[in-house]
Formats: C-alpha cells, structure tokens, sequence
C-alpha cells in the first residue's frame, strides 16, 4: 500500500479505523491460540505453564501406554481380560480423539500464525503510510 501525496483526511481516519481493528483482530487471535493452548492442557491434565512440545509428548506417551496394553500376559481370567480390552479400546479412542484434536489445534494454529503475519505486514503498511503523512502534509505546505 503506498502513499499518495494527496491523502484525505478521511482517508486517514479509515486507515487508522481499519489499523484498529485489525489489532483487535490480531488480539481476538491470540486469544483463541492461548485458550486452545489451555484447553488441551486441561484435557490432559496438564500444568498451566506447559508448551506444545509437552502436549506432544504427553499425547505419545499415552500411544506408548495404550500400545502397553494390547502386550498384556493372556494369562488372567477372562472377565479381566473384558475389562483391560475394554479399558484399552477406550485409551485408544481417547487417544485417536487427542491426536485428531490436536491435529486439528496444530492446523487452526498454523492458520491463525499465517493470519497474524498477514495483518502484521498490513499493520506495518498502514503505519509507514502514517508515519509519512507528516512529511506529505508539510511538503506539500
């Protein structure tokens, strides 16, 4: 977005107003990331202060201890037995739900990053046209 030498001031005004909103989209953004974040952390009872890479690694240990559980002795009765099945079907599916869940966070993060870089660079625009009104005003003054 480049600068004409004759900008109106209300031009000015719909720069600034579209400025504004734009940052409280981009606050609205980080918002959305952070209460992701805090969501699966909660899901898998996690601390606050934990970053993706432990979520990640929580979520692979829960693959370990699920695949810990189709390896168990066959020795045991068999009403145990339904209950470990039982029990491991549901890890399994806690944990498909988890990966597709964070899946699907990683996805919507990476598109909210690509979201705020865009309306960084138009914030850096509309800024730099801002910051050159100044000149143009007294130039052509």
């Amino acid at each position: 977005m480049e600068a004409d030498s004759g900008e109106s001031p209300e031009e000015l005004a719909r720069l600034r107003k579209e400025r504004s909103l734009l940052l409280g989209e981009l606050g609205t953004l980080r918002a959305k990331f952070e209460l992701t974040l805090q969501t699966l952390r909660s899901i898998l009872g996690l601390e606050l202060n934990c970053s993706w890479a432990d979520i990640v690694e929580h979520v692979e240990l829960l693959g370990r201890l699920a695949d810990g559980h189709k390896g168990q002795d066959k020795s045991i009765k068999e009403e145990e037995d339904d209950d470990e099945e039982s029990e491991a079907e549901e890890l399994r599916q806690l944990l498909l739900q988890a990966e597709m869940d964070l899946d699907e966070k990683e996805q919507q993060l990476e598109e909210q990053c690509a979201r705020v870089r865009d309306l960084s660079d138009v914030l850096s625009k509309q800024q730099n046209v801002l910051d050159m009104t100044p000149r143009l005003a007294c130039a052509i003054a």
